[in-house]
């Protein structure tokens, strides 16, 4: 299957993000169990999310600490 979506990664993000139109989210989660580059990436997206989620603040704080020295 050819993918459809030519902004695939911003169309990932909004999806997640529960930035998409309700039309617009439908279509998407119709097309993405059947496209395995949109699967794929939205599954390597969410996880990375869910890092930053988890850890974001004390990854961001770390790299402070290392730039003020």
């Amino acid at each position: 299957m050819t993918c459809e979506f030519n902004q695939r990664d911003d169309v990932i993000v909004n999806y997640i993000e529960g930035a998409l139109p309700p039309y617009m989210r439908k279509k998407f989660e119709e097309h993405y169990f059947l496209c395995n580059q949109c699967f794929e990436t939205l599954q390597d997206m969410e996880q990375i999310v869910l890092q930053m989620r988890g850890q974001g603040e004390f990854i961001f704080r770390e790299k402070m600490k290392i730039g003020m020295r």
